[in-house]
């Protein structure tokens, strides 16, 4: 099972929203990460990146 790490970018600066994310929904300027347990974060921004390979989830948040 491949469960990745969600990190936002706010002004430079990277920080950790949500662990064990399952599923990434875009949903009108936000996105939806859902855990492993289906638990949701919702963090407004722009999906930047998504590597599996590192089990990575980036967005660009606005400032």
């Amino acid at each position: 099972m491949c469960l990745a790490t969600a990190f936002a970018n706010r002004n430079g600066e990277e920080t950790v929203v949500a662990q064990y994310v399952a599923a990434v929904e875009l949903r009108e300027g936000k996105v939806l990460l859902t855990g492993i347990m289906g638990e949701e974060t919702e963090v407004e921004g722009i999906l930047k990146s998504v590597d599996l390979t590192k089990n990575v989830v980036e967005i660009s948040c606005p400032a």
